[in-house]
């Protein structure tokens, strides 16, 4: 069975508060009318549900359901997984899905993409570096102080994502 708009209007009901609501039963349990569709995955954080055999995201049902495509990547503005308000949620490409990225636990900064570096090779001090990638094109410089290197990280993406950097992502949804 093709998922389909329509199909999913015929199946479920919206919730402004980022919810599929079931409006007729399928073949599994947990498909009653009126349940909430889908439960949240412990290790991922995505809600995902059963439809007609196949396991689904939610926030990619929700999405088809109100502009009748599905895009390859849809990222969550404020990068809580589980928010599926169809606010939240926008198409975008790979590289601008992972510049709205979590900060990953062993970052030394508290900004992707800037990094403290020990001596090594040519470099006889430590220095903090700041990257960013765009198209495979691998963008980077050294910096003496950590503020400077988190400040050439934000104008850069600033200058080459817009409106998926974080910084900016986070003022509009607080």
């Amino acid at each position: 069975m093709k998922l389909t708009q329509d199909l999913l209007h015929i199946y479920f009901s919206y919730d402004p508060a980022g919810y599929l609501v079931w409006k007729h039963p399928t073949c599994n349990n947990f498909s009653r009318e009126g349940r909430r569709v889908g439960c949240t995955h412990p290790i991922t954080g995505y809600t995902n549900c059963n439809f007609f055999h196949r396991t689904y995201r939610v926030h990619r049902l929700i999405f088809l359901y109100h502009f009748g495509y599905l895009p390859p990547i849809i990222d969550h503005i404020n990068r809580v997984r589980d928010d599926n308000r169809i606010e939240n949620l926008r198409e975008a490409t790979y590289s601008q899905n992972n510049v709205n990225s979590r900060i990953p636990s062993n970052n030394s900064s508290g900004v992707v993409g800037v990094c403290y570096c020990l001596p090594s090779g040519r470099r006889k001090s430590p220095y903090w570096l700041a990257f960013i990638t765009l198209r495979g094109k691998k963008y980077s410089k050294p910096f003496q102080n950590e503020e400077e290197a988190i400040n050439w990280r934000i104008f850069m993406e600033h200058r080459l994502f817009a409106e998926f950097s974080p910084l900016v992502t986070t003022s509009i949804n607080n």
